[in-house]
C-alpha cells in the first residue's frame, strides 16, 4: 500500500510505503508531526478495502 499526505503546501508531499499482507477491514494509522499543525501532529487512519491491491 502506498499513500501520500501533505500537511502544508510549503512542506511538499511525503510518500509512505507499507509492506505486509492486505486484510480487509484492517486499519493503518500514520501520525504526521509538523510544527505547522495545530497540535504539532495529526493522526491519519486508513481502513483497508477488499479492492486494495499490492503493487509488485
Amino acid at each position: 500500500m502506498t499513500g501520500a499526505y501533505s500537511s502544508q503546501p510549503n512542506n511538499g508531499t511525503q510518500t509512505v510505503t507499507i509492506g505486509g499482507t492486505i486484510t480487509t477491514s484492517d486499519q493503518l494509522t500514520i501520525t504526521v508531526y509538523d510544527h505547522g499543525l495545530t497540535q504539532g501532529y495529526e493522526a491519519i487512519t486508513y481502513t483497508v478495502q477488499k479492492t486494495n491491491a499490492i503493487n509488485c
